[in-house]
């Protein structure tokens, strides 16, 4: 049975909270599904290694601002037709923008999970996503008031659900194999710090 194709897109591949969640579900899915991810900040690609590494295509359209994101629809269309995704997923508000438009010229359907709360971003953010809203096909709130600020702001027309941000346990346990080595290598943990060599680090990735 041919895999589904599924494109995520997504502003930059930086260490944040979406970010890393779009790695934890791209882990725990891509053996039914085959997922690629197109993103635009060329500064935050710090997680494109992973991706590749899960059997994704990375595709980064350098984008620093919003205005040269809107100058590269064509070339986010483009690739999705030469990949016959579908479905096209966004994260996050400008990259849901992209999302519905590509998707709406593509005839290719969106689905779009907001991560924020509507009323935070600034008044172009939030003309530009009102515009768009309804050429997708569901929306996915990460949390209850989450939700709330949508149906208050946007009042969507599509469907809207909540699914909770998950925990991805495996990926817990291998942080915590790789910690665990480190300190038989003769680092000394306490809290969050780490001592090495004389030189005091943070214990903790900077998510």
């Amino acid at each position: 049975m041919k895999q589904k194709k599924i494109l995520h897109i997504i502003k930059g591949l930086g260490r944040g909270g979406a970010e890393r969640l779009l790695v934890s579900t791209i882990r725990q899915h891509n053996k039914g599904y085959h997922f690629d991810v197109v993103f635009y900040l060329p500064n935050k690609s710090h997680l494109a290694e992973e991706l590749q590494s899960l059997g994704c295509t990375v595709l980064l359209i350098p984008s620093p601002n919003v205005f040269l994101m809107l100058l590269q629809l064509p070339v986010l269309i483009r690739f999705i037709r030469q990949n016959q995704y579908d479905l096209l997923h966004a994260h996050l508000p400008w990259s849901g923008i992209m999302a519905r438009m590509a998707g709406k010229i593509a005839n290719v359907p969106v689905v779009y999970t907001e991560h924020n709360l509507f009323n935070r971003y600034n008044v172009v953010t939030r003309l530009f996503s009102r515009l768009t809203f309804s050429w997708q096909k569901q929306v996915i709130a990460v949390s209850e008031r989450v939700k709330e600020t949508l149906q208050q702001l946007v009042k969507p027309t599509v469907p809207l659900l909540v699914i909770m941000n998950g925990v991805d346990v495996e990926e817990f346990r291998r942080e915590g194999a790789s910690r665990q080595e480190a300190v038989g290598k003769g680092s000394l943990n306490v809290g969050n710090k780490s001592q090495a060599g004389g030189i005091n680090a943070e214990g903790f990735s900077d998510n």
